[in-house]
């Protein structure tokens, strides 16, 4: 709606706050003991405002959204539960999620990897890719990036890793399915009169209805 979103963590509570006619309104997201929030807005309806953050002690990473432009936010949830070990930093963007997770608890020796998640636009949930940085050193501190060259998009992953020199900047790149934009009709092998502009249509096996167009 082109106007500034942001969110930021004061005394333990998530604050997201919209720019407004020049005023910032402000709204308290979150339960007590969260912290290092990370916001996007998809383009998703009319906009789909997501937020991640970390809650707990030891903390896990939950997610909240609020549909643009007058949606109310949704109770938080967890994206993932690790049940004892620490799931910190979360990044979200274009519909992913990447965060730093303990590998063990108790952990003698403390060791992190880079896990991911998926938006699934059709039941506002998060689907589990997992660990993506498959590395036995010190993975943390994730960012990433998912182009829109459709049909074949990539994801793009960089973190920061310890090995035995120091620290490092590690970087990956995935051959990833991206956030569909526009949903049409299946099953047609010509344009849909739904989508009369289509760039084309994607075969997922040898009968028709495993066809979708796509625009």
């Amino acid at each position: 709606n082109n106007n500034p979103h942001l969110v930021y963590e004061k005394n333990g509570i998530i604050y997201y706050a919209e720019k407004i006619q020049g005023v910032w309104i402000k709204t308290p997201i979150s339960p007590p003991n969260s912290s290092k929030p990370s916001i996007d807005i998809l383009s998703y309806n009319q906009g789909l405002i997501q937020v991640a953050y970390e809650n707990g002690s030891p903390p896990d990473i939950y997610y909240t959204e609020r549909f643009l432009p007058e949606g109310v936010w949704r109770e938080p949830v967890p994206v993932y539960v690790s049940y004892g070990r620490r799931s910190l930093f979360p990044y979200i963007k274009n519909g992913y999620l990447t965060w730093t997770e303990e590998k063990f608890y108790p952990p003698a020796d403390p060791s992190f990897q880079i896990y991911c998640a998926r938006y699934n636009v059709v039941n506002s949930s998060w689907d589990m890719i997992g660990d993506i940085s498959q590395s036995n050193m010190n993975a943390r501190l994730s960012q990433h990036f998912n182009s829109n060259i459709f049909p074949s998009p990539y994801f793009y992953v960089i973190w920061n890793e310890e090995d035995n020199y120091g620290y490092t900047i590690k970087y990956k790149k995935y051959p990833f399915e991206n956030l569909p934009r526009f949903y049409a009709a299946c099953g047609e092998s010509i344009p849909s009169i739904y989508c009369i502009q289509r760039e084309g249509f994607i075969q997922f096996d040898t009968i028709p209805e495993k066809r979708v167009d796509y625009h």
